[in-house]
């Protein structure tokens, strides 16, 4: 058990730096809400999988070696769904606390970042044009 967890944590770190990597590919460019929402998706798996990892290092009950796995899988399977639903569930009170109009300003900064850096015209001018009657 003890080569298995090695194993496994290595393999874990080796994810989330990969992870990583492409978390701060998609925050240095406007990306749509199907890349969010998949790059959210994964980084809730992986934070799961090394929350598991902890727990299940953690956990020594059983006599006999079956007994001892058995505790640890159930251990880590009901480790890795509770922490996976208790992350979305806080995430999605952080965002609902946040206000509306920071939200907007937010995305408009964002926005106003990539036409400025990358001479991308994501910004259409919505303003109306005051007419001037003679």
């Amino acid at each position: 058990m003890r080569w298995f967890l090695i194993v496994y944590t290595l393999l874990y770190l080796f994810l989330e730096i990969a992870f990583r990597a492409r978390l701060l590919d998609a925050i240095g460019s406007v990306s749509d809400a199907l890349t969010l929402e998949s790059i959210e998706i994964i980084g809730r798996l992986i934070a799961s999988l090394g929350f598991s990892v902890l727990v299940i290092s953690k956990f020594n009950l059983g006599k006999t070696k079956i007994r001892k796995v058995a505790y640890k899988t159930t251990a880590y399977l009901l480790s890795f769904v509770m922490f996976f639903y208790a992350q979305k569930l806080l995430v999605e009170y952080f965002v609902s606390v946040i206000p509306d109009d920071f939200k907007k300003n937010s995305l408009a900064l964002s926005l106003y970042k990539e036409n400025l850096f990358y001479k991308k015209n994501y910004i259409v001018n919505n303003k109306k044009q005051k007419t001037t009657k003679y």
